[in-house]
């Protein structure tokens, strides 16, 4: 699994822009803040999403981000300020990259998932695993540091731990899945849709085993990250089981007008599945080999598939219900990220249909063909950056159409010609090296060229035969490792 963990992280490391997730940037805010001795409260709004309580202002989403970010607070208190120039940039970068170990992780254990839980072969499982890490919306994420990511980690997590208690019924089991709901419910607002079924389902077999003792081990594992989330809504909004999220919903706060449940629920479900520019299913489309998978998984496996099932038609539902369900400022339908693992995970047992006949092999080829395409899109180009020209010169109502209808065809399209513009036109380097998180008229230039960072060292003044060493030292690596996964392989 570690040689797994190398091959993922390294794959996306080529890749990555070490841009900030502009959230994730007001949450490094917040955690140098902490470092410097203070709280995670600053006294000045730092940010358009940040919650006040009286005369102090916080983050809008989970801890989870800031803790993680806390080293780099620490690194960027450490260091003298005429230690290295762009000493902010640097830090910047550094955060930026947290997505590559974290999205890795998540196929790790995806993989790990697939062995122990479903049963699936080594080989099948090492294929599956790679197609969650680059075939799927994961890969876009995993070139960000957006909280999402870690929801997704955890929330899956959870799950395999959910399904092992059901099997085993070990005590250890039970207190790491505590553990892991706690941490899941500082990541993200989503996640509240998650915990309370998972404890339902947890605690209604623990009670019909007769397990009382478990049932007390789960609520020791699940204690510091429940205590931490109480603590973190009682200093944001002064009440301990009111996050930003639902004060703002009861309260008809005008920071969460955009997420606020409407009446148009079943635009957003069509919106989420089946339309042009904003469906899972254009975004991952290799969703459309997995669905095939799912009644075998039924078979074999009725608990586990109808938990997931359950939860993802149900977290579908309550995301279509909002008036954003496509993602406003991200990649795709962002908000059903943590629900990519779960779907993927019927998978492997679809492949041996498509591998039955050529034509079938050929579908396969093609949708796979497909999804890299439309993942190094979102990987390579500077979305984000051409959403904030949209909006600066067309105003919300045709930034909504664009990211909910045409998104991805516009940066598949902007993709070659960058990638033309790289290799055969002019060498469109960066103009500005800067790694502000705002949506500066000079940042929408990295729209002209591939947006990956030895793009962005170059333009810095670092040698590319520099570059290219470490180019070459990643691919040394890359390869050794898929080396040690081959030979895995051929030894199952």
């Amino acid at each position: 699994m570690v040689y797994l963990f190398i091959f993922i992280a390294m794959g996306y490391l080529f890749f990555v822009k070490g841009l900030p997730w502009v959230e994730a940037d007001y949450q490094l805010t917040v955690a140098k803040n902490f470092v410097q001795g203070k709280s995670f409260l600053l006294a000045e709004k730092f940010s358009d999403i940040a919650v006040q309580h009286g005369n102090e202002w916080g983050d809008f989403h989970g801890l989870v981000n800031v803790l993680s970010f806390i080293p780099f607070a620490f690194i960027d208190h450490g260091l003298p300020k005429n230690f290295i120039s762009n000493h902010d940039q640097l830090i910047s970068f550094l955060v930026a990259l947290s997505g590559v170990f974290i999205n890795a992780a998540t196929c790790v254990v995806y993989f790990r998932f697939l062995v122990v839980i479903f049963g699936v072969a080594v080989p099948r499982s090492v294929y599956s695993a790679l197609a969650l890490a680059f075939l799927t919306i994961l890969f876009p994420y995993a070139s960000t540091n957006y909280e999402g990511n870690w929801e997704t980690l955890f929330l899956l997590c959870a799950t395999y731990y959910l399904f092992s208690y059901h099997r085993d019924l070990k005590l250890s089991k039970a207190v790491k899945l505590g553990i892991m709901l706690g941490v899941l419910l500082n990541t993200r607002e989503t996640a509240l849709i998650f915990v309370p079924i998972c404890a339902i389902c947890f605690l209604f077999n623990a009670f019909h085993e007769k397990r009382t003792n478990h049932s007390i081990g789960w609520v020791l594992g699940c204690a510091p990250g429940v205590v931490l989330w109480l603590y973190y809504n009682w200093a944001r909004t002064g009440n301990a089981f009111l996050s930003p999220l639902m004060d703002g919903i009861i309260f008809h706060k005008p920071l969460v007008q955009a997420r606020m449940p409407t009446s148009h629920i079943f635009r957003g479900f069509f919106g989420i599945l089946l339309s042009p520019g904003g469906s899972m299913f254009i975004y991952s489309p290799i969703f459309l080999v997995a669905l095939m998978g799912w009644k075998n998984l039924m078979m074999r496996f009725k608990f586990e598939t109808f938990f997931i099932l359950s939860y993802v038609l149900f977290s579908i539902v309550c995301n279509a219900s909002v008036k954003e369900w496509f993602g406003l400022f991200g990649w795709g339908p962002r908000y059903t990220l943590h629900l990519t693992p779960l779907v993927m995970l019927a998978l492997p047992f679809a492949l041996h249909y498509f591998m039955s006949q050529v034509l079938r092999k050929l579908i396969l080829i093609m949708i796979s063909i497909s999804a890299v395409v439309i993942q190094l899109a979102g990987v390579l180009t500077n979305w984000h950056a051409r959403l904030g020209l949209l909006l600066a010169r067309c105003g919300e109502k045709d930034l909504f159409y664009t990211v909910a209808c045409s998104q991805w065809w516009d940066s598949v399209k902007i993709l070659f010609i960058n990638v033309w513009n790289l290799w055969f036109g002019r060498l469109l380097f960066f103009k500005s090296p800067e790694y502000d998180s705002h949506l500066s008229w000079v940042s929408l230039q990295t729209s002209q060229t591939v947006s990956a960072w030895w793009n962005r060292l170059m333009v810095m003044g670092v040698d590319p035969r520099g570059v290219g060493f470490l180019m070459l030292v990643g691919a040394f690596i890359f390869v050794i490792c898929w080396v040690r996964i081959s030979y895995l392989i051929r030894s199952e």
